[in-house]
């Protein structure tokens, strides 16, 4: 018996050899099992924690996009939490989606605290962006691909 839970993805090396009566043993086989098991729930965005607006400074500056995450059977099942960033004609932003992290990697992506359920992008805003209001739609799947229902907001740079 191998003890698992129904949302274990594990891997066991099992090692099997047979003894007879006479106490002859056979030769050893050895193989991998994986257990792959099932999620009971999907991803939930609890918050979004970006700001609706940001004002184009004089000098480049950040911006984060933060989202807080839950799942039922544990935020280590989350597997990829992202925003698809929408220009104001609909179409996608260039290097959209955008995967946020929950790794505590403040210089790469923005993020303070690892494993907090806080995922976040940092971005970079310029004298030269234009007032223009965008669409993000923030969307996160466990790894069993299951998916957190979609929250969408505004983003507007303004003057």
């Amino acid at each position: 018996r191998i003890p698992t839970t129904t949302t274990s993805l594990e891997r066991f090396d099992l090692h099997v050899l047979v003894v007879d009566g006479g106490q002859v043993a056979s030769n050893r086989v050895t193989g991998t099992v994986h257990v792959s098991g099932f999620s009971t729930g999907n991803p939930v965005i609890i918050n979004i924690l970006s700001p609706d607006t940001v004002r184009i400074p004089s000098a480049p500056a950040s911006f984060l996009l933060r989202v807080s995450m839950s799942h039922p059977n544990g935020r280590s099942l989350i597997d990829l939490v992202q925003a698809d960033i929408r220009n104001p004609d609909g179409s996608l932003l260039s290097g959209s989606p955008v995967r946020l992290f929950d790794d505590g990697n403040v210089p790469n992506s923005g993020d303070q605290t690892a494993n907090d359920g806080i995922y976040t992008r940092a971005f970079q805003i310029t004298p030269s962006n234009q007032p223009a209001s965008y669409t993000v739609t923030y969307t996160a799947r466990d790894r069993f691909g299951n998916n957190a229902v979609p929250v969408v907001r505004q983003l507007v740079f303004a003057p």
